[in-house]
C-alpha cells in the first residue's frame, strides 16, 4: 500500500520496498521539510527538535534527519536517545523551535515505524501545512542510496544537545499537577513503558514523590523487537499480561502502562483480587471529575473542555453543570491543539482535553500533544485518593455515574474487501431510521469541523449517539456506540438495542 500522510503523520511497515517505510522515504521527507522551512521562515531563527522512540530503524532515521536539516543550515536539538512524544512537544515550546520531527509509530505493531512533523506550537502539522511540504517531495528513486546505509552523525555546531536540565524542567512542570501535594505512599503500582520511552520520565516523577512502584524490568529496556510485549497498544488487554502477573505477585493496587512513545496511557486496577481495565473514555471521566473537584475554579466561564467527536460526551455534561464550555473536534490531537491555540487567542484557558483512544492533555503549557506522563501522575493521584476512602477506580466511576448518568461506549472495527463495499455500508448506515435522532453528515462540514467522512446519529434530549467512521487510507471502518442513561441497567439495555439495530441494518 502506498505510504501517505494520515491522521497522525506517515507510517508503514519497515522494509526496502517502495511501499514500505525506509531510509529513502525518510530522507525524502526530511529534505522536503528542510526546504519548506528555509522558504517559509526566512526572518526567524530556524530550530527544529528531533526525537524518536524504540522502533526499527528509528536511530538511523533520526540521524538522517539531523544530517539533512543541518546541511540546510537549520539548527537541531538532538541526542539520539529515546524521547517521549509529549517531551518533544515540550521541547518545541520550551526551546522556541519552529517545529519538530518525531520518529514513531506510537501504539502500532512492532513491524511499523512512522514520521510525524510538528509546527511551532508543538502539535502535529495540519493538512494544509503538510500539503505545502509535499510540494517539495522528490522521487523516491533519488534517495535509494540511503537504503540500509550505515549512517553516522555529521559533526556540526548546528547540533544542540538535549540535556538533563531539559528532562528535569519537563518533570518539574508535571509535578505541579499534584494540586494538593497529596501523599501517594498508600498505593502500590506496577508500571511498564512497553519497551518504549516512558520509563525515564515516570521514574523521575515517582522517585520525587516516593511512590511505591514496581517496574516490569523486562519491559523498561529499549527494544525494537518488543521481545516481552505481544502488542504495545494499551487498548488491548494482552499488553498488560506481564504486568498483571507481576502485580498479583506484588499485591499491587494499580497497573499503569504507557505506549512506546508515551502519548497514550493504559490503566488496570485490582477489584476483589481480579484486575479490571479502564478504557480511554473512562480515564477521561475520572480525570474530569478530579479536576472539577480540585482545579482552581475562578473564571470557569473562561475555561473549556475539548474532545474529539468519537469520544464520550459525558465529561461535557459534567463540565456544563459546573459552568465550563465544551468544544468538539475531529479525530486527531492536532485538531485539538489547533483549537486550544485559537481559544487561547480569545483569552480562554484549557480545562482538559482528551480522545477516546487513550490520549489526554491536562496542562497545555507543558505540551500540546497527548501526554501520558501527565496522565500517569493524575491517575495515581485519583487512585490514591480513592483508596483512602476504601474505594478503587471502578467504585469511583460508579460514584460519578450515579451523579451524572451511566455511560457505556464501545467501538467496533470492520475490514472490507474494497472501497465499493465501504460505499454500500455507508449508504445502508445513512438509511437507518432511528427514532428521535438527528442525522449528521460530516462530509459537508459541521460545527466548524473540517469536512470528513464520518456519519452520525445524535439522539434528541440525550447524550446518546452512534457513528460510522471510515478509514482514510484502507477499506475498513469503525462503528462507535455511546450511551448515557440514568441507571446502569438502562445504559446496557440501550447499548445492546442500538448495537443490534446497526448489526441488522448493515448485515454485519
Amino acid at each position: 500500500m502506498k505510504l501517505e500522510f494520515g491522521t497522525a503523520g506517515i507510517r508503514g511497515v519497515v522494509g526496502n520496498d517502495i511501499n514500505n517505510l525506509n531510509e529513502a522515504h525518510a530522507a525524502s521527507i526530511f529534505e522536503a521539510y528542510a526546504k519548506y522551512i528555509n522558504d517559509n521562515f526566512v526572518d526567524k531563527e530556524k530550530i527544529v527538535v528531533i526525537g524518536r522512540d524504540n522502533r526499527i530503524k528509528g536511530k538511523q532515521f533520526s540521524i538522517i534527519a539531523a544530517n539533512i536539516l543541518t546541511s540546510y543550515g537549520i539548527k537541531v536539538y538532538f541526542n539520539n536517545q529515546m524521547l517521549a512524544t509529549p517531551f518533544i512537544s515540550f521541547l518545541i515550546k520550551n526551546k522556541k523551535a519552529i517545529g519538530g520531527i518525531n520518529i514513531t509509530a506510537s501504539h502500532n505493531p512492532k513491524e511499523y515505524n512512522g514520521i510525524k512533523l510538528y509546527n511551532k506550537f508543538g502539535y502535529q502539522m495540519l493538512p494544509d501545512e503538510i500539503s505545502k511540504i509535499k510540494r517539495y517531495l522528490e522521487k523516491y528513486e533519488n534517495y535509494q542510496h540511503y537504503l540500509n546505509s550505515n549512517v553516522e552523525l555529521n559533526q556540526s555546531n548546528l547540533i544542540l544537545n538535549i540535556d538533563d536540565n531539559d528532562y528535569e524542567n519537563y518533570v518539574n512542570k508535571i509535578l505541579e499537577l499534584n494540586l494538593q501535594n497529596i501523599d501517594l505512599s498508600n498505593i502500590k503500582i506496577v508500571y511498564s513503558p512497553l519497551h518504549g520511552t516512558g520509563y525515564k520520565y515516570v521514574k523521575k516523577i515517582f522517585d520525587k514523590l516516593n511512590v511505591n512502584v514496581v517496574y516490569q524490568q523486562n519491559e523498561i529496556v529499549e527494544d525494537e523487537n518488543f521481545t516481552y510485549v505481544e502488542n504495545p497498544n494499551p487498548e488491548y488487554e494482552i499488553a498488560y499480561k506481564n504486568c498483571i502477573k507481576l502485580a498479583q505477585k506484588e499485591n499491587a493496587d494499580l497497573i499503569l502502562i504507557t505506549d512506546p512513545d508515551s502519548d497514550r496511557i493504559g490503566v488496570s486496577f485490582v477489584d476483589d483480587k481480579q484486575f479490571k481495565f479502564i478504557n480511554g473514555n473512562e480515564n477521561a471521566i475520572l480525570i474530569t471529575d478530579y479536576l472539577l473537584n480540585n482545579k482552581k475554579n475562578e473564571s470557569r466561564n473562561k475555561q473549556f473542555l475539548i474532545y474529539s467527536f468519537v469520544s464520550t460526551s459525558l465529561p461535557s455534561q459534567m463540565c456544563k453543570q459546573n459552568g465550563i464550555d465544551s468544544f468538539v473536534t475531529e479525530t486527531g490531537f492536532k485538531w485539538i491543539g489547533q483549537k486550544i491555540e485559537q481559544l487561547k487567542d480569545q483569552n480562554q484557558n484549557l480545562f482538559f482535553a482528551f480522545e477516546e483512544s487513550y490520549g489526554s492533555l491536562i496542562d497545555d503549557s507543558i505540551s500540546l500533544d497527548k501526554d501520558a506522563i501527565q496522565g500517569v501522575l493524575l491517575i495515581t493521584i485519583i487512585a490514591s485518593l480513592a483508596k483512602k476512602e476504601n474505594l478503587n477506580l471502578g467504585d469511583k466511576l460508579e460514584q460519578i455515574y450515579s451523579k451524572y448518568g451511566f455511560m457505556k461506549a464501545k467501538s467496533f472495527s470492520f475490514d472490507l474487501k474494497d472501497k465499493d463495499q465501504l460505499d454500500i455500508i455507508k449508504n445502508k448506515f445513512k438509511n437507518i431510521n432511528f427514532d428521535s435522532a438527528n442525522f449528521l453528515d460530516y462530509s459537508k462540514g459541521i460545527r466548524n469541523i473540517e469536512p470528513n467522512d464520518m456519519l452520525s446519529y445524535e439522539f434528541i434530549d440525550s447524550l446518546n449517539w452512534v457513528s460510522l467512521r471510515p478509514s482514510g487510507t484502507e477499506p475498513k471502518f469503525k462503528i462507535y456506540i455511546h450511551v448515557v442513561e440514568k441507571t446502569k441497567i438502562d445504559s446496557e439495555k440501550k447499548f445492546e438495542q442500538l448495537y443490534q439495530i446497526i448489526k441488522d441494518k448493515l448485515n454485519l
